[in-house]
């Protein structure tokens, strides 16, 4: 069975704000699973491919 972490447990992981990882599963740019209000997203997706690092201007 697949570990699902929290998106505050994402954030810690990839070493990012909560806020980018929240938008990063608006834009569905990461897979997520949603059980009921709750979303996880698999620890193996994360860890395998990191997402893109924020922009700064």
């Amino acid at each position: 069975m697949t570990t699902l972490l929290t998106v505050e447990d994402a954030a810690a992981e990839l070493g990012t704000p909560v806020r980018f990882v929240r938008r990063l599963i608006q834009e569905r740019r990461i897979r997520f699973h949603k059980i009921g209000k709750y979303v996880g997203s698999p620890e193996r997706i994360l860890k395998s491919s990191s997402p893109p690092a924020p922009c700064r201007l």
